[in-house]
């Protein structure tokens, strides 16, 4: 092709004509190869057109082919080509399958405002449900919350599925927990005020299907006194043997003699008079006064922490 031909309409024509051939030979290749050899055809036709006539000479090719991507630029050549391939027939355009494909073909070459703009006109058919993972789609505040939670830039698009995955992991470990921590503080302290209010399933449940009787605040309220209760029993651990040595240290030899002496009879040696105070202290212990003994001390314990805690 000469170069005033390819400048011309007569170029238009004949790269028409031999995209149109291309596109015919390949029909068995898959759409990749065929969208290379097209881009290369194209471009190969492009160096010989003038840079201020580009604009016009892929108009005029666009209109050979109306299935194509109208808005083909001059600095954009390849990829708008890649776009929209010739012969593109009705019935792939009317197949979701097909139109997928495409979609992913450009995937990463799309701006984050592209993103955006495609994420808004799939939710608004309804194929991307409201928040669905669109860069800029979350609402402001919770994201910036979830970045924060987990130490994020706030840069990294949030995948939707594993989202809700670890929301279901998450939620599974709050309701465990919740019932073993309160039926464990139910066992340790039953008279006490520090009572559960609620189960937190029915709470969360409610809040994340849209009851409006059930606040943010509420559900962060409920997860604070779960908080509380765990963290002031997984304390509490650690202090189990001072508590139980507590409890018994009336036993320790120290003490015996402590109370023995002054009981003490005449011509009495110490060593009887405490071994009779031994027997009569210890004759008053069995497991179940242990267990409740160090068990009220642990629950003391626990709601001096949870007042702690709760300042």
């Amino acid at each position: 092709m000469s170069e005033s031909a390819g400048q011309g309409q007569q170029g238009v024509e004949e790269l028409a004509a031999r995209l149109r051939m291309i596109q015919a030979d390949l029909g068995h290749e898959s759409s990749e190869v065929r969208r290379e050899h097209l881009c290369d055809e194209i471009e190969r036709a492009l160096e010989r057109v003038m840079p201020a006539e580009r604009a016009p000479f892929l108009r005029g090719l666009s209109a050979h082919f109306p299935s194509w991507d109208a808005a083909l630029t001059v600095g954009h050549e390849r990829e708008s080509a890649g776009l929209g391939q010739s012969g593109v027939g009705e019935a792939e355009l009317r197949d979701p399958a097909f139109l997928v494909e495409r979609l992913e073909d450009i995937a990463e070459a799309l701006t984050p405002e592209q993103r955006t703009a495609v994420a808004a006109r799939l939710e608004a058919v309804g194929l991307v449900a409201a928040g669905g993972g669109g860069p800029g789609s979350w609402p402001a505040e919770p994201k910036k919350k979830l970045d924060a939670a987990l130490r994020a830039d706030g840069s990294e698009q949030l995948d939707t599925a594993r989202l809700l995955e670890m929301s279901a992991m998450l939620t599974d470990l709050v309701v465990r927990l919740d019932q073993i921590a309160w039926s464990t503080w139910k066992t340790m302290a039953p008279r006490s005020e520090f009572k559960r209010r609620g189960t937190t399933q029915e709470t969360m449940r409610r809040f994340v299907t849209g009851d409006q009787d059930v606040a943010r605040g509420q559900v962060a309220e409920e997860l604070e006194r779960l908080r509380s209760l765990a963290g002031a029993l997984i304390s509490t651990i650690g202090k189990v043997g001072f508590l139980s040595y507590r409890q018994v240290a009336k036993l320790a030899p120290g003490e015996i003699e402590v109370l023995a002496k002054p009981e003490k009879k005449a011509l009495e040696s110490l060593e009887v008079a405490c071994w009779r105070k031994y027997r009569q202290l210890a004759g008053n212990l069995d497991q179940a006064l242990v267990e409740a003994e160090v068990l009220g001390a642990m629950s003391d314990t626990v709601e001096a922490l949870i007042r702690g805690l709760s300042r």
